[in-house]
């Protein structure tokens, strides 16, 4: 496991970052885990998620969706 990715705050500040970041598909697992719970699993076709900047602790995660019929 990555030590940025671990609960090594000393490790991660040593590289200028506030603090350890969550795994990209971590972040990415919650938020298809919110979408399914919203619409439900027989209703989920296709998720696609875009990494666009690291994930702090306590960060707020938002997502968008499109429902198409």
């Amino acid at each position: 496991m990555a030590p940025d990715r671990s609960d090594d705050d000393e490790f991660a500040q040593a590289r200028k970052m506030p603090s350890v970041i969550g795994h990209g598909m971590l972040t990415a697992g919650i938020l298809a885990q919110a979408v399914t719970r919203w619409v439900g699993p027989i209703n989920v076709r296709r998720f696609k998620a875009r990494f666009s900047s690291s994930v702090y602790p306590k960060d707020v995660l938002s997502c968008g969706a499109r429902v198409i019929k």
